[in-house]
């Protein structure tokens, strides 16, 4: 069973194009980048990859975990593509940052948007282990009441106000609630290591890394800070919160062209 599915979302301008690779958050897919791709597909071979418990990629039977999904998307995805640049929003991005990590080799340049190297704190992890196990039974109980109120937490700022919400919304509710609820839970980060131990080695060029957050995501923007101490690069969308990637399409989509052709 496959835990990764990979679909071309643009050919770019032709077979020697740079190849960029799209992995989707929580409860999303490789359309919630459609207008980034409507810039970036007109440089760039485009992949679209769908995690396991979303759309039509089934979960095992078996839980899974960040580093058994970073396996298959090294051998399945990244490696035959030779090393294209990996963007990862918010779950996706801990997904892309685990890969990276891991295989580092595999990737050439790493977008992370909106995306958390983990909770270092123990009693914060079980902490957020029992609300993503709260948030589980609610999925499972009343989706569509559970998407109302998370769309409402701080960190998504005015997003029900943008013109793409809506349909992203749509896509959203066409998920199936049992998969989902698994996915908060096993993937969860109060279950998934902390990467901030393992930073130092995003500082270099092996893979050159750029972080995005929004400057009205209070969590993130601070987070941001953050690694802006520590010397990592580190971009702020204004006018933006948590889904930059559905907020600022154009916005991103330059910050990735920087990265690709500096």
């Amino acid at each position: 069973m496959k835990l990764v599915s990979a679909t071309q979302l643009s050919e770019g301008p032709g077979a020697s194009a740079p190849t960029l690779v799209f992995l989707h958050g929580f409860m999303g897919g490789p359309a919630d980048y459609a207008p980034m791709i409507e810039r970036l597909g007109r440089r760039y071979r485009c992949i679209g990859v769908e995690l396991a418990g979303h759309g039509k990629t089934p979960l095992p039977d078996t839980s899974i975990s960040l580093r058994q999904l970073a396996r298959p998307l090294r051998e399945d995805v990244l490696a035959p593509l030779g090393r294209p640049t990996l963007v990862g929003y918010s779950m996706g991005g801990r997904l892309a940052l685990q890969c990276a990590l891991d295989y580092p080799e595999s990737v050439a340049n790493l977008v992370l948007i909106s995306t958390s190297p983990g909770i270092e704190d123990t009693a914060q992890r079980e902490l957020r282990r029992a609300q993503d196990a709260l948030r589980a039974t609610r999925i499972r109980q009343e989706f569509d009441a559970f998407l109302a109120d998370w769309y409402r937490l701080p960190i998504f700022g005015g997003l029900r106000n943008t013109s793409g919400f809506e349909a992203m919304l749509a896509r959203r509710k066409a998920q199936n609630p049992a998969a989902i609820a698994r996915v908060i839970t096993e993937l969860s980060p109060g279950l998934q290591p902390s990467n901030w131990p393992r930073l130092d080695a995003l500082r270099g060029d092996a893979p050159k890394t750029t972080w995005l957050v929004g400057a009205d995501d209070p969590k993130y923007h601070q987070l941001g800070q953050k690694l802006a101490a520590l010397d990592h690069q580190v971009r702020t969308a204004a006018h933006a919160a948590h889904a930059l990637h559905i907020e600022r399409p154009e916005w991103c989509a330059q910050q990735i062209e920087m990265l690709v052709e500096s």
